[in-house]
């Protein structure tokens, strides 16, 4: 209901006009936090549906209550008086709005209670161009360097897991920043096999992207991969996730009577640590978009 609530208000009423609406805190902490209005005036350059996605990350920062409400207000403030209203977003520019608000929220990420994790850690991955880029050049030619041929591979049965670069880590981070600072969320490998067990279908693309919370596929998306890590050796800790530890529009915090984890807007379970390396993954599964893999031309 309180996204239902602050869609409208974005799509409907941005830029808000003088009303009794004009003195509602997004939180009541110490300091003076941003109001509605405030916002309405930031976020006018965006486009309607981003303008309703953009209010959903600071509704949910201002909402969490396992976050210092005083901090959080810290955040916004500065969101919205270091720099002019930002023109997109994403992570694009450094004006946009997720990247602007990523570089405030260093000092509230990885917040949330410490919990046990579970014994198999999965992360879900696009099948993209970005990907082919965080690959070993000699993995690359294995395939033949493109995400075509790489998924011809993973369908035949590649093993990829064990050929990332060094360097790489589960979650994409700033450049010149500390990589260990970003949150890595991750779901759990045997959440997702009684998921499949209670399902008619088969998982493919759409299923995970339901389940996990990930944008649903579009016809020329190859599909996701699985990576399963061990938690409990690739993690330094393991936390629920918080409103702070993510940009994501979809990202749904969980109330302090949860106890073991978060959960995604599909109903998974999932937890976050410190930067995952892409070197802790142990196994690899090629979950296709069926579509995708029809249209492949035969060699």
């Amino acid at each position: 209901m309180k996204r239902l609530l602050l869609l409208v208000c974005a799509l409907l009423v941005v830029p808000l006009s003088a009303s009794s609406e004009d003195d509602i805190d997004l939180d009541q902490g110490g300091s003076p936090a941003p109001t509605l209005r405030d916002f309405g005036y930031f976020f006018s350059n965006l486009t309607e549906r981003d303008q309703g996605r953009a209010l959903n990350v600071v509704a949910d920062l201002a909402s969490d209550s396992r976050l210092d409400s005083g901090a959080v207000s810290d955040v916004l403030r500065k969101l919205l008086d270091e720099g002019p209203p930002p023109e997109e977003f994403g992570y694009r520019c450094p004006n946009c709005f997720q990247k602007r608000l990523s570089n405030l929220l260093g000092e509230l990420r990885l917040k949330g209670p410490r919990v046990a994790p579970p014994r198999t850690g999965l992360l879900v991955v696009p099948v993209d161009d970005r990907l082919l880029r965080r690959l070993r050049p000699d993995a690359r030619e294995q395939f033949g360097g493109e995400v075509q041929s790489l998924v011809k591979a993973l369908v035949g049965g590649y093993t990829i897991h064990d050929k990332f670069i060094s360097d790489s880590y589960a979650r994409y981070h700033s450049r010149g920043g500390d990589v260990k600072k970003e949150p890595a969320f991750f779901l759990s490998g045997a959440d997702l096999a009684k998921h499949e067990k209670s399902s008619s279908r088969r998982l493919d693309s759409y299923g995970l992207a339901k389940w996990s919370c990930r944008r649903t596929p579009g016809r020329f998306d190859p599909g996701f991969l699985l990576l399963e890590f061990d938690p409990s050796q690739a993690c330094t800790e393991v936390r629920i996730p918080t409103a702070a530890d993510t940009e994501h529009p979809d990202f749904r915090p969980s109330p302090a009577s949860e106890k073991e984890s978060g959960f995604t807007c599909g109903g998974a379970r999932e937890w976050v640590c410190p930067n995952i390396p892409m070197s802790a993954m142990t196994g690899a599964r090629f979950v296709p978009n069926l579509d995708y893999v029809a249209g492949i031309p035969e060699d």
